[in-house]
C-alpha cells in the first residue's frame, strides 16, 4: 500500500463532525451550566493551528472561526452542544510549494465542517477531579489539495483540554480549549494527540488518499488554542 500524500494532513482539522458516541457514563461527563438559560450560544475563534502526521509531515491553517450552542439544556445545564467551523489559510508546510487545500465548493485554503456535535467530558488523564475537556467525534469527509491533485478522506476524533477547571472558579463568558500533541522528554511527538482515550475507548484522527493504490490510514495530531465566547456566563461542573 502506498503511503498517503503529505498534504493530506490538513484534513485532520475537519474531524470535528457529528456521529453517535458510545453510551456515556455520567461519572465521566462534565456539565456546562448556562447561568441565564436558553438560548446558550457562543462564537469560536482560534489562531494558527498546526497539524502533524507520524513521520513529521505538517500543515498549518492560519485561523479558525465558528458559532454554536450548548444543547439540549436541562435545568440550564448541557453535556453536549453543536458548532459550525470555518478554517482559513490552510496549506501544507513540507514541499516548499505550500499547496493549499479546500473542501468542496470553497476557495483554496478554506475548509468548512458540517454542524459538529461536541461532548463535554471529564478528562481521563486528569491528575485532579476538576479537570474538564471536550470531545469531538468522528466523521467521513472528502477534501482536495493542490487544485484537486490530491483527494483525501478523513475519519476520526479529537479531545481538547479546557483551561478552566470545574467549579465556581470556571464561571466566565469565555472558555478556552487547548489541543496538544503528546510530548516525550520535552519533545513533541508528531501525529500523536496528548489525550486519545475516554471511557476506555480510543479516539484518533486518521486520513488516507483516494487515489489508485491509496495508502493506509495514518494518525494525526492538532496543536492549537480555540476560545468560545458565550452570550452569558457559564460554569463547568464535573460529575463526582
Amino acid at each position: 500500500m502506498k503511503k498517503k500524500s503529505i498534504i493530506s494532513v490538513v484534513g485532520a482539522l475537519v474531524a470535528l463532525a457529528f456521529t453517535a458516541l458510545p453510551s456515556m457514563a455520567s461519572a465521566e461527563e462534565t456539565a456546562l451550566r448556562c447561568l441565564t438559560g436558553p438560548p446558550c450560544t457562543f462564537t469560536l475563534h482560534g489562531g494558527i493551528t498546526k497539524l502533524s502526521a507520524i513521520g513529521g509531515d505538517t500543515m498549518t491553517c492560519s485561523a479558525v472561526a465558528g458559532s454554536g450552542q450548548a444543547t439540549p439544556l436541562t435545568n440550564n445545564e448541557a453535556t453536549t452542544g453543536n458548532v459550525e467551523l470555518t478554517l482559513t489559510g490552510c496549506a501544507e508546510a513540507n514541499s516548499g510549494f505550500k499547496f493549499k487545500c479546500n473542501s468542496p465548493g470553497q476557495v483554496a485554503g478554506t475548509i468548512t465542517a458540517n454542524t459538529l456535535v461536541t461532548h463535554n467530558v471529564k478528562l481521563p488523564a486528569a491528575t485532579a477531579s476538576n479537570e474538564a475537556g471536550v470531545l469531538y467525534t468522528g466523521t467521513n469527509v472528502t477534501y482536495s489539495c493542490a487544485g484537486g491533485l490530491a483527494i483525501q478522506t478523513l475519519t476520526g476524533n479529537l479531545i481538547g483540554e479546557n483551561e478552566n477547571k470545574c467549579g465556581p472558579g470556571s464561571r466566565s463568558a469565555t472558555q478556552k480549549l487547548n489541543f496538544l500533541a503528546e510530548t516525550v522528554a520535552g519533545v513533541v511527538q508528531d501525529g500523536k494527540q496528548k489525550i486519545r482515550e475516554w471511557t476506555s475507548v480510543k479516539y484518533d484522527l486518521e486520513d488516507k488518499t483516494n487515489h489508485a493504490g491509496a495508502g493506509s490510514y495514518e494518525t494525526f495530531a492538532i496543536e492549537s488554542t480555540w476560545t468560545a465566547t458565550f452570550n452569558q456566563e457559564v460554569e463547568l461542573t464535573c460529575a463526582k
